[in-house]
């Protein structure tokens, strides 16, 4: 019987060796690294003179900049410009009471010095002082200019723009349109989604 159960012991040694299977250890694959691109999302915010009038824009969801109209020094237009390869500000936005004491022409020059290749946002707050008092009728002169200049920017909107509307616009200098709204009322919302380097 010892034999018996001798032989059957080698036996099964036997089987569970040839039933075994190597493990190896895990080999890394050489892998090619692709940068992640980061975007930052810009907004630009009107509001006209029918509800509580400003303007305001955001990166990433967050004001850096907040005025309200008349006295709050966020009247006529307000310009921000962006360095599109690193998407921070340039210089201080910049606020131009168009429907008080300074001339649209002020504005236009303002967006002709602005290099190409820079991102443009622009919000009206309050009124943007471009029309005769509560019509759609434009000044002659340097608002008809400043259209141009907006136009030129890629603007298709603004032409329709009347007294205390709401209106945005997202530009690349040089470059496109990337977003516009007008709005008779409310908010006009212009966002775009910056993709840096």
């Amino acid at each position: 019987m010892k034999e018996w159960v001798f032989l059957l012991v080698a036996a099964l040694a036997a089987a569970s060796c040839s039933n075994t299977t190597s493990v190896s250890a895990p080999t890394q694959t050489a892998t090619n690294s692709v940068p992640i691109s980061k975007s930052v999302i810009f907004d630009a915010i009107s509001e006209g003179n029918k509800m509580s009038s400003f303007a305001e824009f955001r990166k990433n969801g967050t004001a850096f900049y907040h005025k309200t109209g008349g006295a709050g020094g966020g009247r006529g237009f307000n310009i921000a410009v962006i360095d599109l390869n690193t998407g921070e500000q340039v210089g201080q936005v910049q606020n131009f009471d168009t429907w008080g004491s300074v001339s649209p022409s002020l504005v236009t020059a303002y967006l002709d010095s602005i290099p190409n290749k820079s991102l443009i946002l622009i919000a009206v707050g309050d009124e943007a002082g471009i029309n005769h008092w509560d019509t759609c009728d434009f000044y002659s002169g340097s608002s008809l200019n400043l259209i141009d200049s907006l136009r030129a920017l890629g603007s298709t909107m603004i032409s329709n723009y009347c007294y205390g509307y709401s209106w945005s616009m997202i530009a690349i200098k040089g470059g496109d349109k990337k977003d516009e709204q007008l709005l008779t009322i409310g908010d006009a919302k212009s966002t775009f989604s910056l993709q840096l380097p």
